[in-house]
């Protein structure tokens, strides 16, 4: 839930807000993304002066928005909201939806817009399972109906209702989010899916050099920091052919492989002879045999490794 409290000044709004995030000994203020994000150690300060529809909101996070200020329960809420706004991932950025705010479908006092596709959690749940099936996925309804609008115009007793239905005239297959995670600060590399062969995982690693190790669901597994940008894929290999994973990968100085649960494998990491601005490969010799690691380092030469990190001999 976020309340959203529109400003005549934003400075002052923001001057005032953080008077009172010092007096009240709040979280320090921090930029993110040209945004201030601030903690004001009140609790449930936003019902008490804008109502109780707002009752849900009992911590005192605040961002700005444009001409607004924007509560909220998490630091980390506010900074999704950002990143959505930041790249224009709003509904008023939707083709559809500004097709009916341009119409005079939007100009009653009250006004109700539905999207079909981005509703479909909202039908599942007032649906039965029968039902469901027609409304939600690949059902008659998302294929044929995009959208439900209506605006209603109270004028003493009367109540002049307008209802648009826009019949969708091709069906498009869009991207859903699954899960959203937040890190400590920028991103600096692709994030890279991990297959074990019995679980997936996703590794990113942020602008502070820490790596993250996220499950299928987006749950946060652990953070490590590595004291370098990553220069390589990260490979999974099972070293003791056990059904347990390592995953392994490198720096510009040195060689990585760490379990699943974030811990250096021993003698790990490996500090590689020369710099390299190459990435390691895997050499798999088979499943009784350890696999031996290759990477080429700057002086021209192709250094190879055991997966137990002791250098080939041969």
């Amino acid at each position: 839930m976020y309340a959203y409290v529109k400003s005549r000044k934003i400075s002052e709004a923001l001057a005032q807000l953080q008077e009172l995030q010092i007096s009240s000994k709040g979280k320090s203020l921090e930029k993110y993304r040209q945004h201030t994000v601030g903690n004001i150690n009140i609790p449930a300060l936003a019902p008490l002066y804008f109502g109780k529809m707002f009752i849900d909101l009992q911590n005192t996070w605040y961002t700005n928005v444009n001409d607004y200020i924007v509560f909220a329960n998490s630091n980390s809420g506010l900074k999704n909201l950002i990143d959505d706004i930041e790249e224009k991932r709003t509904l008023d950025k939707e083709s559809d939806f500004k097709r009916n705010a341009n119409s005079t479908s939007f100009s009653g006092n009250i006004n109700f817009y539905f999207s079909m596709k981005r509703g479909e959690n909202i039908l599942r749940s007032f649906s039965n399972e029968n039902i469901s099936s027609m409304i939600t996925g690949e059902g008659i309804f998302q294929k044929t109906i995009q959208s439900l609008s209506a605006s209603i115009q109270c004028t003493n007793e009367i109540c002049p209702t307008k209802l648009h239905i826009d019949f969708s005239s091709d069906h498009k297959s869009e991207v859903h989010l699954l899960w959203s995670a937040q890190l400590d600060t920028t991103i600096s590399t692709a994030p890279c899916v991990i297959n074990t062969g019995t679980n997936e995982y996703l590794a990113v690693q942020d602008a502070r050099n820490d790596l993250y190790l996220f499950d299928e669901s987006g749950k946060t597994l652990w953070k490590k920091n590595i004291g370098a940008p990553l220069l390589s894929t990260i490979h999974a290999i099972d070293q003791y052919h056990n059904g347990e994973s390592q995953l392994v990968f490198n720096t510009s100085e040195r060689l990585f492989m760490i379990d699943i649960n974030g811990d250096s494998v021993n003698n790990f990491p490996v500090k590689l002879p020369v710099s390299t601005t190459s990435s390691c490969i895997i050499a798999h010799t088979g499943s009784q045999s350890s696999d031996q690691i290759f990477i080429w380092c700057g002086n021209g030469i192709i250094y190879a490794y055991e997966s137990s990190g002791k250098p080939v001999n041969s």
